[in-house]
């Protein structure tokens, strides 16, 4: 007799629960190389992503988490007409749920068919933290990455 458990509560097995413990894990060693304000910029832009109910956090995400900080690099953007408005104008609202999301990099950004919060990070979000990383790096090996090296990574990200 087979079970009539749903698929969702069966634990995880092969390759995608590998490819996902692997990724968990690369984050984790990317924050590790954050200073307090890029976590705080990564934190607000995954919160602002499960308000909007998107499927996985984008670049346009952290984009607000970086604008919604109160330091030098959200008043440099601010000055140059980014801002948290702007930033919200392109990705929606939650009111606008059954609207498909606008990603600042292109695409539909993702938004979650089921209303469910973020799974994780997108691909393009990890390759960001990952270049954000070997910069700070690159200038100085216990360097950690800096609000400014998120958006310098942001501006030279292959698309």
């Amino acid at each position: 007799q087979q079970s009539t458990r749903p698929l969702i509560n069966r634990p995880r097995t092969g390759d995608q629960s590998i490819s996902r413990s692997r990724s968990r894990v690369r984050i984790q060693a990317y924050f590790e190389s954050f200073d307090d304000g890029a976590v705080r910029a990564v934190k607000e832009g995954s919160d602002q992503a499960k308000a909007l109910k998107v499927s996985s956090v984008r670049p346009e995400h952290l984009i607000y988490g970086l604008v919604a900080g109160k330091d030098e690099t959200a008043k440099t953007l601010a000055n140059a007409g980014v801002t948290k408005d702007a930033v919200l104008q392109k990705l929606g609202t939650p009111a606008e749920e059954n609207k498909p999301a606008r990603g600042l990099f292109g695409g539909s950004g993702n938004r979650a068919q089921n209303g469910s919060a973020p799974v994780g990070f997108s691909s393009e979000l990890e390759g960001v933290f990952a270049k954000a990383v070997k910069t700070a790096k690159a200038v100085d090996k216990d360097a950690l990455v800096s609000t400014k090296v998120l958006v310098f990574a942001l501006l030279f990200q292959k698309s």
